[in-house]
């Protein structure tokens, strides 16, 4: 959903390249997703946890955020992003464009093979 409230021509027309790219994104990042799915264990183990036991990260979310990463800092270079899965412990939310991801949200889902699992792409500015 996209909010154009307080928008410029030019910035409301960034706001549709940005949706486009997005839409683009969370599309290929899924495709790994499903290409893993099928792929067994080797895919879906754990490579390491974060915060706890229960806060996974798997090669496929390794996968699916770089791909999200490159294809908008090859678009949007001035952009912040902030990975779920590479972002520091703190960040600091400013102004500034920030793109927010979560390469696949529901990773506990994804490692047992229960289907409620999806691609996070968010873009913010002005906080």
């Amino acid at each position: 959903i996209f909010f154009r409230d307080n928008m410029s021509g030019s910035e409301a027309a960034d706001l549709d390249e940005i949706l486009k790219l997005a839409k683009e994104v969370a599309q290929e990042a899924g495709e790994v997703v499903i290409k893993n799915w099928g792929q067994g264990v080797c895919r879906s183990e754990v490579e390491l946890t974060k915060s706890g036991a229960a806060d996974l990260v798997t090669v496929t979310d390794q996968e699916s955020e770089k791909i999200i990463t490159s294809r908008i800092r090859g678009r949007f270079p001035q952009h912040a992003i902030i990975g779920e899965e590479t972002a520091a412990e703190k960040y600091v939310l400013t102004d500034a464009p920030t793109w927010t991801i979560d390469p696949v949200d529901g990773t506990t889902n994804f490692v047992h093979r229960w289907p409620w699992t999806c691609i996070l792409v968010t873009y913010l500015v002005n906080k």
